[in-house]
């Protein structure tokens, strides 16, 4: 798929004046169609003629259909460019060239900075993917009949007590995440801020999956999920068939289960073992990623490796003695940032 094409500036500006004559013509050549199927139809009762009034009723039936065929061609034109998709034939996301036409300023203002060499390839990688993330996050809330707003209490440590969204899953997808998140952070307090980011996370960007088990077990950022699930690589030495004892199901339970929150939810949605990070920068000065005091609450910019290269996100707190960093990306902080003064909504 070639993806510099669909978030090329002058290629979306082309798009988007194609997708704005496309809609003028689908109102106004039905219309025209059917105007003229009308007046010949009045014509012909006009003229008081059998043979031609049957005609003309015909001649406007067809015309009315042809209207409508017309007016509905977006959809048919949506569901072929899905077959292209998947075609080898065409290598295009031509649905994501027409979603990101919908986005011209975002566009625009990184064709700028390119020609102006204000912003490297691996720079614009990174903003593309917060703006995909950021307009996911809005279509959910949009789906939704309600949001998540936390119960958010800046002045405690890590956001005082929040009452956050309750899922009914069943026991056996408690214990499973149990088992997951104690993989994931080894300890009690760690496992309940895994299963917090779990749900965190599946209020951010889970919205294709069934349930939260669905979204940790099947979804691409659980490492010990996939193992779980056994279509992780790298899973040896992993303790993922024992009973994850009472205390690791009880704190998943609170979470999941009753909605019981400490983390700032549903902002923080990101966490990395120091193994993983390549540097942290307060101030555009580079840190000691071993040092837990060097770390600043929404100051601190960490840096690490995905799939997909070197990404970076924002501190937000140690929930535990030994737990990993754990912060926000750049769209789920921005997210956090215009809704924190909003009231409370909750499910």
């Amino acid at each position: 798929m070639n993806t510099d094409f669909c978030t090329n500036y002058p290629t979306l500006y082309i798009f988007s004046i194609l997708r704005k004559s496309f809609r003028v013509l689908l109102i106004i050549i039905p219309l025209i169609i059917i105007v003229i199927g009308m007046i010949d139809f009045f014509k012909a009762v006009l003229d008081k003629d059998d043979d031609s009034i049957k005609k003309a009723t015909n001649a406007l039936i067809k015309r009315i259909i042809a209207g409508i065929v017309i007016f509905i061609m977006p959809t048919l034109v949506e569901s072929l460019f899905n077959v292209f998709n998947e075609s080898f034939i065409v290598p295009l996301d031509l649905s994501s060239c027409i979603e990101n036409s919908d986005n011209l300023a975002f566009y625009k203002e990184l064709y700028e900075k390119e020609k102006k060499n204000q912003i490297s390839k691996d720079e614009r990688e990174n903003e593309i993917e917060a703006e995909r993330l950021r307009k996911e996050a809005e279509k959910k809330k949009e789906n939704s009949k309600k949001y998540f707003i936390p119960r958010y209490n800046p002045s405690t440590p890590d956001g005082g007590s929040n009452t956050g969204r309750k899922y009914n899953i069943s026991d056996s997808d408690i214990k499973a995440l149990a088992v997951i998140a104690k993989c994931e952070q080894g300890s009690v307090q760690g496992a309940r801020a895994e299963a917090e980011l779990m749900v965190n996370r599946y209020e951010l960007y889970g919205s294709s999956f069934s349930n939260i088990y669905d979204y940790v077990t099947k979804g691409s950022f659980f490492h010990c999920g996939h193992c779980y699930a056994g279509t992780g690589d790298n899973c040896e030495g992993l303790e993922l068939n024992k009973e994850p004892g009472d205390s690791y199901v009880s704190v998943v339970r609170s979470v999941v289960k009753n909605g019981d929150r400490t983390l700032l939810a549903p902002y923080v949605d990101e966490h990395d073992n120091f193994g993983d990070i390549s540097k942290i920068v307060n101030n555009g000065s580079t840190g000691n990623k071993e040092n837990k005091n060097e770390y600043v609450r929404d100051k601190t910019i960490i840096y690490t490796y995905g799939d997909k290269g070197e990404y970076h996100y924002k501190f937000y707190s140690f929930p535990c003695p030994n737990c990993d960093p754990f912060g926000y990306t750049n769209s789920a902080y921005n997210e956090y940032q215009k809704n924190q003064d909003k009231p409370n909504y909750v499910d």
